[in-house]
């Protein structure tokens, strides 16, 4: 008599098998991602309005949208209104922590009047709520 072999099971079959409580996470959830989007930059108008502003250190144009420190968990971006306007240099020195104090400073003062513009701004448009 011929054994047959044991079939192997199939992803499909696997994926079954394994209960939804141990599952992996879906990383690339749309929700979410727009969410933290939405909280870490606040819209793609108001990235576009912080590149329009030119560095805050070197006056250099275009800048990037440069989250400042904050204390809103390790290994994660604070929310929109800690943006400062740095450009591409000045911002890798801060995030190497190789800019002077007074740099430092002057960056984390920044946030706050990027935020107060852009209120402005949409005050004027009639948009801000």
């Amino acid at each position: 008599m011929l054994r047959r072999k044991k079939k192997h099971p199939t992803h499909a079959n696997l994926k079954a098998k394994v209960p939804k409580s141990r599952r992996p996470i879906n990383k690339s959830n749309p929700v979410r991602r727009a969410r933290e989007y939405a909280r870490a930059y606040g819209s793609k108008e108001r990235v576009q309005f912080v590149q329009t502003i030119p560095c805050i250190l070197c006056a250099q144009t275009p800048s990037v949208n440069a989250h400042m420190k904050s204390k809103s968990g390790m290994g994660r971006k604070g929310d929109y209104t800690t943006i400062a306007a740095l450009c591409h240099e000045c911002h890798t020195e801060y995030d190497n922590n190789t800019l002077p104090d007074w740099a430092v400073e002057k960056a984390e003062d920044d946030a706050a009047s990027v935020e107060h513009a852009w209120q402005a701004q949409q005050a004027m448009r009639g948009t801000y709520a």
